[in-house]
This record gives structure tokens, C-alpha cells and sequence, in this order.
């Protein structure tokens, strides 16, 4: 008895360290659940001062558990503090998947729980999603509209712009001088990353008004994986007395390994009749070696049938 005693004290001790030891582990992960986000991450597609509400939409997958923040205050690069503005702390409750839109208004959502409210001003405002790490501020987006004594304010609408965003390209917007503004999904849907956050942030993709707040934008990005090859118009159309049209083939992101792409006349899908086109069936790119971004010009002959059609429409 007086050995097996030790023994069994011995083994008591194996299991609690074990087992403290996995509590550890199991408590240190799940803290950590959450996505960490750099800027672009996070951008909005629309505000609506009139109604007092906007969206976001997320270019990367949000894990549950992740948090960010939306502050419609005024930046100081010099002190790295907020001024005279409001806080919104969100928690997301589930996984969000990337291009999903995510809607700030009263009503409750599934998606995130939040925590605080901001008053869109209809005269000038000014928008910053951030994520904080204590006492640090990593920035993500910038969005501001509005005018100031009736001239375009040379500041971001009376507020610094952080250093990080100034730093990285297409994470800042500014609006023009309407209440309302909403990302036209006509611009673009569908890309890398990168395509997208480059169409979010161009000014001239919004459209805006004065009157009622825009609707839910109910669209959803999607997120493809590069190289991604497109023609720059989703339609083309030509008099038919024209001798000939131009179709641009674009391509993104493309990392210089082979690749080809056929570029063939669909007269199924088309009004136009194979006989106005003069020899054209299809032609082959090669995009082998290209790296990053460029546009190809194809060049289709046509012929007139003589017979009035007006505007022909050719895939």
C-alpha cells in the first residue's frame, strides 16, 4: 500500500496536467477564430442618407467571430484618434461568404450583431471601416460625399486620410454632393479582388439622387480566381454599312504561364448572318508570357446584305 499510494498520486498528476494542457490549446484557438483584415477586405456599395442606412460587402470570406468598425468621425493622423463621431462595433455571427452584402439599418440581421449607431449627415459625411488590435487601428475603407460652403472640400470632407490608405491603392472614394449613393452592379459583378475593389472604387460606377435612399443592393459579388479574360463590352452593336467593327478581349491578373483563348462568331446566338461577316469564323490569342493586365483588339471585316436591318448585334 505505502508504494501504491505514490503511484496513483503520480498518475493523478499525469491526467490533470494533460488535460489542463488541452484547455489551454482548445481556449488559445478559438480566440483567435477570427479573420484578420487588410485594406480593400471590406468596402461599401451603398448609403442612403435619407433613410440612414448602408452596406458593405466583404471581397474575402468572413470567419464567424471576426470583428471590425465603422466610424463616421473625424480622423487625426496626428493624435490617431477620432473626433466628433459615432461608433458601430460588428460581430459576425456566421461565416460570410466574400461578395455577400451586408445591410446596416434597423432592422436585426442573421449575418452580424451590432453594437452602437451612426446618423448619416445629408450635408457632408465622411465613412471609415477599421479593425482594431487594442489600442492600434488597421484601416480598410474610406468612403466620403457631400460639399463644403458650396465648393468640393480639398480634405476628405473635413477629416485626415489614414496613412495606410493613402498607401494602398483603390481603398479611398470620394462621392460627389447627392444624399444617396449606390454602386451600379451594371459596372461589374463578377472578377478577382482586385477587379472588383478597382470598379467599387471608381466614383464614376455610383450612381446617386437626392429624393428616396437606394434599395437594397441584393446582389451578390462573384469572386473568381485569375487570370480572368472577358470582352470589355457585354454587347457590341454596328451599323450595318460599316466595313468593319472592333471587339477587345481583355485579360487579368494572368501570371505569364500558357494560355490560349479562341475567339469564335456565334451565329445561333447572334442577328447577325454568317454572310455579313467577311471571313471571320475565329481567331486565336495567345496570352502565353503576358504577366498582369492587357486588352486585345480583334478586328472583324463585314459585309452589307443590302437588306435594312438597322443596328446588328454580333456574339
Amino acid at each position: 500500500m505505502p508504494m501504491a499510494e505514490p503511484l496513483q498520486k503520480k498518475a493523478l498528476f499525469r491526467t490533470l496536467h494533460i488535460a489542463l494542457f488541452f484547455f489551454v490549446i482548445f481556449i488559445t484557438k478559438n480566440s483567435y477564430a477570427q479573420t484578420l483584415l487588410l485594406p480593400g477586405d471590406v468596402v461599401f456599395v451603398s448609403v442612403n442618407s435619407s433613410s440612414n442606412e448602408f452596406e458593405l460587402v466583404s471581397l474575402i470570406e468572413l470567419e464567424s467571430g471576426t470583428e471590425f468598425s465603422i466610424n463616421n468621425g473625424v480622423w487625426n493622423n496626428s493624435e490617431q484618434t477620432f473626433t466628433d463621431g459615432d461608433e458601430i462595433n460588428v460581430f459576425v455571427q456566421k461565416k460570410i461568404e466574400a461578395g455577400t452584402p451586408i445591410k446596416f439599418n434597423t432592422e436585426p440581421s442573421d449575418q452580424v450583431l451590432i453594437n452602437g449607431s451612426i446618423n448619416l449627415s445629408q450635408e457632408r459625411e465622411q465613412l471609415f471601416i477599421y479593425q482594431k488590435d487594442k489600442e492600434q487601428f488597421r484601416f480598410l475603407y474610406a468612403l466620403g460625399w457631400g460639399d463644403k460652403d458650396g465648393k468640393k472640400d480639398r480634405s476628405f470632407f473635413g477629416s485626415d486620410l489614414p496613412e495606410v490608405l493613402n498607401e494602398n491603392k483603390n481603398t479611398v472614394l470620394k462621392l460627389g454632393s447627392n444624399n444617396n449613393y449606390q454602386y451600379y452592379i451594371r459596372n461589374g459583378a463578377s472578377g478577382t479582388k482586385k477587379m472588383l475593389l478597382s470598379f467599387i472604387s471608381n466614383a464614376g460606377f455610383w450612381r446617386g439622387n437626392d429624393e428616396a435612399g437606394f434599395p437594397g443592393f441584393g446582389t451578390s459579388f462573384n469572386l473568381l480566381a485569375p487570370p480572368v479574360i472577358l470582352f470589355d463590352e457585354s454587347l457590341t452593336a454596328v451599323k450595318e454599312n460599316r466595313k468593319q467593327t472592333s471587339l477587345n478581349v481583355a485579360i487579368y491578373e494572368h501570371d505569364g504561364s500558357k494560355l490560349t483563348v479562341d475567339v469564335a462568331f456565334d451565329s445561333v446566338s447572334s442577328s447577325l448572318m454568317r454572310d455579313e461577316i467577311d471571313g471571320f469564323s475565329s481567331q486565336t490569342i495567345n496570352f502565353t508570357g503576358l504577366i498582369g493586365d492587357a486588352v486585345y483588339e480583334i478586328e472583324v471585316l463585314l459585309k452589307d446584305d443590302n437588306d435594312y436591318e438597322g443596328l446588328e448585334s454580333g456574339i
